[in-house]
């Protein structure tokens, strides 16, 4: 391994480092609720391109 670091430390870090951004992106997910309005903007963004589409034809 680089740095003269065993592999039992290199895979120990690893995880570590895996699982704090896992739990790092969790909770801003449950902090900001990022998907609560999901619906809305699909559904409005449906209605941007049906109008597109009849300014197209």
């Amino acid at each position: 391994m680089s740095g003269n670091i065993s592999i039992a430390t290199y895979v120990k870090f690893s995880l570590m480092a895996i699982t704090s951004m896992m739990f790092g992106s969790q909770l801003v997910h449950n902090q900001y609720k990022p998907l609560d309005d999901l619906e809305d903007y699909v559904e409005k963004e449906m209605e941007k391109l049906k109008a597109a589409k009849e300014l197209k034809v």
